[in-house]
């Protein structure tokens, strides 16, 4: 969570717990304090031959007032857990010797990072950007990386101005602004630029631009760059990539296609042919497809993103998901390339499914939670995310993906601090709109809730009706509870 959303966060918090002085405290809850102390998981990478998981742990560094990341790695059962290094973002290379990471480098800016996993542990910082590169990506050989970072544009400021003199502290040059985007929630002003691709020795050397121009590698939301969506072919000659190569980004409303990038001679080739959102594209094993999400072109402020197919040159493109009415995210080729895996978002949970060539789904997980595919082993049988249900916050999890049998969760990271507290009561409820529609959402009762007593009802809402609650443990729902409200959260429909 960045540092600004952390402050306004726990400044409602406090504002709203009192709001209400008939509000009473359990000692055995959760109260506000207890946020600097819980913990959040993330991003667990398997390597290839399944024997380990590095993944991304997070917390609060109350004296510096920020979110700190480190790596940490277990065995595959979830034995042997110890802090690896600070950083995040973690990547196996595909023949698993070693991992790509995001960390600080001496100066503070995000750089890519290599790290050895033999008993040497040697770390190489491979790249000097001086903008946070994102999307990194392995070569299939492992000789190379790919990535995304932000290519400054000239700011317009051409004024000579004197240099101050040693130990001043001068007012900042003014911010010249010509773009309609300049600023992002939780980010504030953006880097005046455009993102573009990039490649990099995995040894550490010179990055190479592969894209340049007024344009954007990467999906644009509403004019600002929500991250790319990038593979290799497996002959390490091209990139796939999503993005938007026309100049008038700014004007344009979730419009993205599907490119081909030849590294030898830096050709660009657009594959999706359909004006559209078109994103995340993921080549097959063979090499002979790309699945991607996305919808064609429309006027509506919501659209909801199918599964795509199509041959590598773009040809017989097609839809596969027309009968799954769900958002799809994080697809990935099934050991056959004869489907995908994926997740989806159900009725206020999360779980992953496989979809063969056919359209035709089945489930890997089921049940009221949520649940990350975050990477598969390099036999593509075992799966790894995170998990989280009403009374347990996420955790690293492993499962097969074949469906049969269950799965393992492998950390306990807020254990210590759920101990011996008494949780509210989650509970999910259905009911009739005014028009007959079904609607859905959950109360969260305080731990001595009583029925016959009256209680102050708090009704979160989030900001747009595009986004779905999740039935899962929040952190901020149990604390609102404990301090004496009901919670009241509903999904839009």
């Amino acid at each position: 969570m960045h540092r600004r959303r952390l402050g306004r966060w726990a400044a409602f918090m406090i504002a709203a717990l009192a709001a209400f002085t008939s509000a009473v405290s359990w000692a055995g809850g959760l109260e506000v304090e207890d946020y600097l102390d819980f913990e959040r998981v993330q991003d667990p990478r398997i390597s290839p031959d399944g024997a380990q998981i590095v993944y991304t742990r997070r917390w609060v560094d109350a004296r510096a007032d920020r979110v700190v990341s480190s790596l940490w790695i277990m065995d595959a059962d979830g034995s042997r857990q110890r802090e690896l290094l600070r950083g995040s973002n973690a990547r196996w290379s595909p023949s698993g010797d070693r991992i790509l990471f995001l960390a600080a480098d001496d100066h503070g800016k995000t750089q890519i990072f290599v790290r050895w996993m033999d008993a040497e542990g040697a770390v190489t910082q491979v790249t000097r950007s001086e903008y946070r590169p994102s999307s990194p990506n392995w070569s299939p050989d492992g000789e190379h990386i790919a990535y995304v970072a932000i290519v400054p544009a000239d700011d317009g400021w051409s004024i000579d101005l004197p240099a101050p003199p040693e130990g001043a502290s001068w007012t900042k040059a003014p911010r010249i602004l010509d773009r309609l985007h300049y600023r992002q929630d939780y980010v504030g002003y953006t880097d005046p630029g455009f993102s573009h691709l990039f490649v990099v020795p995995a040894s550490t050397g010179t990055s190479r631009q592969l894209t340049e121009g007024d344009w954007h590698v990467g999906a644009q939301f509403d004019g600002l760059f929500s991250g790319a969506g990038l593979d290799w072919t497996p002959d390490g000659e091209r990139i796939v990539f999503d993005g938007w190569k026309e100049p008038e980004g700014d004007l344009s409303y979730r419009r993205s296609h599907i490119y081909a990038i030849t590294l030898a001679s830096g050709e660009i080739e657009q594959l999706t042919e359909t004006l559209g959102n078109w994103t995340a594209p993921v080549v097959s094993g063979d090499g002979e497809q790309i699945a991607y999400l996305g919808f064609p072109a429309t006027e509506v402020s919501y659209e909801l993103p199918r599964l795509h197919v199509m041959d590598m040159d773009g040809s017989d493109a097609r839809q596969l998901s027309e009968d799954f009415d769900r958002p799809i995210q994080g697809a990935r080729w099934d050991a056959r390339d004869r489907g995908l895996y994926f997740t989806a978002q159900d009725t206020g949970y999360i779980n992953v499914f496989h979809m063969n060539l056919g359209g035709d789904v089945r489930a890997v997980t089921s049940g009221p939670q949520a649940v990350t595919l975050d990477s598969v082993d390099a036999d593509l049988a075992i799966g790894v995310g995170v998990r989280a249900d009403a009374y347990l916050p996420s955790d690293v999890y492993r499962f097969p993906l074949s469906g049969r049998g269950d799965g393992t969760t492998l950390t306990a990271v807020n254990a210590d601090l759920l101990e011996g507290r008494t949780l509210g009561r989650h509970e999910e409820i259905w009911f009739t709109a005014e028009d007959g529609a079904r609607a859905h959402g959950w109360l969260v009762k305080p731990p001595d809730f009583d029925p016959n007593e009256r209680y102050p009802l708090l009704f979160e809402i989030h900001g747009g009706p595009f986004a779905m609650y999740r039935g899962t443990f929040d952190m901020r729902w149990q604390t609102f509870a404990n301090a004496g409200y009901v919670v009241l959260y509903t999904n839009p429909r």
